[in-house]
């Protein structure tokens, strides 16, 4: 009775801890740090926090502003896959794919830190492989696509190309346009190729105590998306969450106002705050 009794207990905590990095990846971000001594793997930086003032210095220095302190860092979770994929009927490509857990999308290129815009929208949805075959169809076409062109590019019967279509719409990624339909999402981009392109090899450090921004997306909900959306010839050889390291300088205006930016140590630009949230 009593080995009944913890077996329960072991399966009741084991879901637990599931729904929890399901619902609430931020919870296990924290729990795992402290589990692991505050210690986390982080890029090494491209730029110093010197290099990144002197690279933004109109901006900085816009309104006869003063700087306020030295920079401070933070971290941004990422998932660093190592992937590999058909790059052609004869060839197989190999490569990094990069992911934001902050944001939920896909770092494009690490030379300008572009993203994709729309995933994160897919990822919420928890949007099948059928599904994302509609919606990468209709992102190629360049974001709407009739029924008879989904139905055409996907080879499939029409049964199916309702079906696949009423999911779409019920999980709000599509919407009816015309005569056709169209992607549910502001200025959407969807990736054309399976990896991240990389100007520099990454590097990583051991980060000790550091502040971390908060891990909005679970990094099992990103390989399940990423597999349905990039198709059957796709594999993840390797996965790990990497640790993005951001300066935050603040300047003051000759006004007397107080402004906060926000810079990737890899590119040296500056990012939206908006994935900076504790």
């Amino acid at each position: 009775m009593r080995l009944i009794s913890s077996l329960l207990t072991l399966a009741a905590l084991g879901y637990g801890v599931f729904w929890l990095g399901k619902h609430h990846p931020e919870v296990t971000q924290s729990v795992f740090s402290m589990v692991q001594g505050n210690e986390n793997l982080a890029l090494q930086p491209i730029y110093t926090p010197d290099q990144v003032i002197e690279k933004n210095s109109r901006l900085l220095t816009k309104g006869r502003s003063v700087l306020q302190g030295d920079p401070h860092i933070t971290y941004v979770p990422l998932l660093r896959m190592d992937v590999k994929y058909a790059d052609t009927s004869y060839t197989t490509g190999e490569g990094t794919l990069l992911w934001d857990l902050a944001d939920g999308e896909m770092i494009l290129d690490t030379s300008s830190w572009q993203k994709t815009h729309g995933l994160a929208d897919c990822i919420r949805a928890d949007a099948s492989k059928q599904e994302c075959k509609v919606l990468a169809l209709v992102a190629k076409k360049g974001g709407m696509l009739g029924r008879e062109g989904i139905k055409k590019g996907l080879r499939v019967d029409a049964d199916l190309v309702d079906q696949w279509l009423d999911s779409c719409r019920q999980k709000k990624l599509l919407v009816p346009s015309g005569n056709g339909y169209r992607l549910h999402m502001h200025d959407p981009r969807f990736p054309t190729t399976p990896i991240s392109l990389l100007d520099v090899p990454l590097t990583t450090y051991t980060a000790k105590k550091a502040k971390t921004a908060a891990q909005r997306f679970a990094p099992d909900d990103v390989t399940e998306f990423v597999v349905a959306l990039f198709g059957s010839d796709f594999a993840i050889q390797s996965a790990e969450v990497v640790l993005l390291p951001v300066y935050s300088v603040t300047r003051e205006t000759a006004d007397g106002r107080l402004s906060t930016h926000f810079f990737n140590s890899l590119s040296g630009r500056e990012i939206k705050a908006g994935s900076i949230i504790y």
